[in-house]
């Protein structure tokens, strides 16, 4: 049995900005979404990591406005600052909904100067 494929989202961030970045897991416009009808979710955490393996490690981190989950508890989202030009970060968000079920979902971000 194959597995259905996801969209890996990829996204680019200046250096010198904070700026949030998020996923959307309920419906949208072009998409049925992950969550149920009904579901909600009730935790997301972020894990960031550099993915190509400089040392040491580059500095991206959760700005001061820090993690959250959207008020219709469909979306997630991170704040983030800082990052290194030329470098790309994993930022892989995993969820719990009111269900009790899990997901995990990863996107790319790119350091550019824009």
């Amino acid at each position: 049995m194959a597995c259905p494929r996801f969209q890996k989202y990829t996204t680019c961030k200046d250096p010198d900005s904070e700026v949030d970045y998020g996923r959307n897991w309920g419906p949208s416009s072009s998409d049925p979404g992950w969550l149920q009808t009904d579901e909600e979710i009730v935790s997301s955490n972020w894990v960031i990591t550099e993915t190509t393996g400089v040392e040491p490690v580059p500095t991206l981190i959760v700005g001061a406005q820090g993690e959250s989950i959207a008020i219709d508890k469909k979306s997630t989202l991170i704040w983030l600052e800082g990052g290194t030009v030329g470098l790309s970060y994993s930022l892989e968000n995993t969820i719990t909904t009111d269900q009790g079920r899990v997901e995990q979902r990863t996107g790319i971000l790119q350091i550019a100067e824009k």
